[in-house]
């Protein structure tokens, strides 16, 4: 149980390190804009394609969390 904990949290940290990579925001920040989408996103300053990366790449780190931990769980139960 407390080693799945730590995986949790470990991968948690990890998508919010990618999230603000990504999106240009600090990760105790909720308020994640993808209007100031900076980096390799900064070239494309048209806001919709920015935002549509960013959502699509949450996205897809979400479901790798999402199935890690079932993974985990399914492991260590």
């Amino acid at each position: 149980m407390k080693k799945a904990l730590k995986v949790w949290v470990l991968v948690g940290q990890l998508q919010k390190v990618a999230r603000f990579r990504l999106e240009g925001t600090h990760p105790m920040d909720n308020t994640a804009s993808a209007s100031h989408a900076w980096g390799v996103f900064g070239a494309m300053s048209d806001h919709l394609s920015g935002r549509w990366v960013n959502t699509t790449l949450n996205r897809g780190v979400g479901a790798l969390h999402v199935m890690i931990m079932l993974v985990v769980v399914t492991r260590y139960y």
